[in-house]
Order: C-alpha cells, then structure tokens, then sequence
C-alpha cells in the first residue's frame, strides 16, 4: 500500500529536485493513490448503467420487489413515466380529472415533483396543495381471474384513487404503505388509475415533520408532495395471507407466526416452512379461519450477531380443501428477539437474534 508523507514533510523527498518537479512528482503520487481509483470507479459505474440501460433494466425507475418480507411472484411495477398536473384552485374533480382527462405535465414516479429525478425538480419554487397523477396499465395475462391489489409505498400527504372512473379508496398519511383492491374495477384492454392528493402543510392541520415552510434551511428540508414511494399492482388468491407477525422464539429454538387472512374459502390450512439456503430446517402446519397461529420448530437455530449477520428465508402457503392458494416468501427481516444473558445490560457484542 502506498504511503504519502504530508506535502513537503520528507526532506529527502525535495533534495536535489527543482520546485517544480517537485510538485509534479508530488501530484503524480496522489493521481496514483486517490485520483486513478476513483475515475476506475467512475469508468466501472458508466459501463455498469450502460449495460442495464441496453438491456432495459434502466427503464423503470426503482424496479425491485417495494416488500421483500412479503414477496409473491405475481407482481407487476407501476413506476415510470405519469401524468402529473397542478390544481391550484383544487377545482379538479368538477373539471373532470377522475377519468379520461389528459393531464398537463409529465412526472417520473415514485419522485416527488420536488426532485430533480422526477423530472420535473420543483423544489422550494412551488406552494403544491392539490396535483393529479394519471397512469395507464394493461393486466398481465398472469393476474387475469385472480384478485388484484393496488399499492402504493408512500403518498404525501391525503391521496383519492380512482380506477377506470371508479373510487377505489382514500388514503390520509405522509409515510405510510397502503393497498386498495381493485379487482372489480378492471376491464379488459387498458386500465386508467387516477390519483388526487392534497397536502397543505400550511394549514397546520396536519404534520409535516422538518418540511420546510418557504426555502430549505438549517435543519428544514425539501418539501415531499404526492407520491414518493414506489406504486405496483399484486395478484391474490382468493383467499390470501394479508398481515404476518413472527415473533422468534431462540430460547425454544422456534417461531411463532400469526397470519391475518383475507378471504371467504373454507377447509383453510396454513403451511410455514424454514430454509437455509435451499435446506429446509423447519415446517409447522395450522388451520383455522381468518387469523392463524402457528409455532414453527427449527431443526437448526443460528442466531444473528453483529460480525456474523444471518437471515432464514420463510416461505408460507395457503391451501383450501387442499388446493393451494396463495403463497408468498419472507426472506427479510421481518422479527427479532434478544438472546437471553445473565445481566440485565446486553453489550452490542452479545447481541444475538434470531432473525427473518
């Protein structure tokens, strides 16, 4: 490894060598340590995004799963490229912006028209309360007879959705991930979702954080209007597995898992299985109606510890009269539990989960 000596700190380094050379030589020796790594760095990065972008990876903005602790196959991202205007006299809906009405402007989603990515980089210049989305999608052939979910990561701060002209649910929060079932709003073809948000921040009606009120400043940042999170569609069973809370068990070498369940089938049984890779190490089985509880023994507990951080993958299936349908995989950190010590303090190096 290089070592450099603080610029003229080495005697012996300037002896016999004209000022300028010097400082030339100097120069070189930190383009050879800092400068050439970093622009190797540079070059790797360039060619990286171009090879996605020739391959079409690049095309949608923030294209992995938005719940990797609740994956299903079935899914189908809606970011990218909406249709996006301004309402200032929040008159909209009497225009007839809930259905087959182009919108203005044009915005990148999931980027709040305040960022640069969005493409449209507002910033601080505008006083936003009312805007509109518009977005159009045709149902993979994948989710055709199933129950279809619209979800949306996060939208700033009261969001109306409209589907083909239909409501399909209000949503009022800054931060929170929301979903609207959609399935008997759809049509064949084309679908249009619509979405309305308002957020006046200066009413004081509502919390806005470290939002900042006129220009960015101190500890006050960027405001955050409309949709800021990802938004995707999702197919269901008919009965699907619609909230999981796992509590870990390590002193038991166990899992408890409850299951909330969305759904009119009958004869229902849910089955959790445990991996290490593609080893199974643990499988529990329940019945029961819309909310299940299972305990699932591991076969093989290794626990979380800083230094040596480890994630099971959890994999869930619903059966009806035998027939599976739903399923879904956790392979997240979705729990934890401390490990039990002796003291009542529980220094960082003895911190050891069992985590999903």
């Amino acid at each position: 490894m290089l070592k450099l000596a603080p610029f003229g700190s080495d005697p012996e380094q300037k002896q016999g060598i004209p000022n300028g050379d010097f400082l030339i030589q100097v120069a070189a020796q930190y383009y050879i340590a800092f400068l050439r790594p970093v622009l190797a760095i540079g070059c790797l990065l360039h060619l990286t995004l171009a090879a996605a972008a020739a391959t079409g990876a690049a095309s949608i903005p923030r294209p992995e799963h938005p719940r990797p602790d609740l994956f299903r196959e079935n899914w189908m991202s809606l970011n990218g490229e909406w249709q996006f205007e301004i309402d200032p006299e929040a008159d909209g809906e009497s225009r007839g912006l809930t259905h087959g009405r182009e919108l203005a402007d044009r915005i990148t989603v999931p980027f709040a028209p305040e960022s640069q990515l969005s493409g449209l980089g507002y910033g601080n210049s505008k006083r936003l309360k009312d805007v509109w989305y518009r977005s159009h999608f045709e149902l993979p052939s994948s989710m055709v007879g199933q129950r279809v979910r619209l979800h949306f990561g996060a939208v700033d701060y009261a969001a109306t959705v409209f589907v083909n002209g239909h409501f399909a649910g209000q949503h009022v929060g800054c931060s929170a991930a929301f979903a609207f079932e959609i399935t008997e709003l759809l049509k064949n073809g084309s679908n249009e979702v619509v979405v309305k948000v308002h957020d006046n921040m200066w009413s004081w009606l509502q919390p806005r954080g470290k939002q900042a009120v006129g220009e960015s400043r101190n500890v006050f940042y960027t405001r955050t209007t409309g949709i800021w999170q990802s938004v995707w569609l999702e197919a269901v069973g008919s009965t699907f597995i619609e909230h999981l809370v796992i509590t870990p068990d390590p002193d038991h070498s166990r899992v408890l898992v409850e299951a909330k369940l969305n759904g009119d089938d009958n004869n229902l049984l849910l089955k959790a299985e445990a991996f290490i890779g593609a080893r199974r190490v643990g499988s529990a089985i329940a019945e029961g109606p819309w909310r299940q509880q299972l305990a699932l023994d591991l076969t093989e507990t290794r626990l979380w510890e800083p230094g040596a951080p480890f994630l099971y993958d959890l994999h869930l299936t619903l059966f009806s009269a035998g027939e599976q349908i739903d399923e879904l995989e956790s392979p997240a950190l979705s729990g934890y539990s401390f490990h039990s010590v002796d003291d009542d303090t529980i220094p960082w190096e003895k911190l050891k989960l069992i985590a999903f």
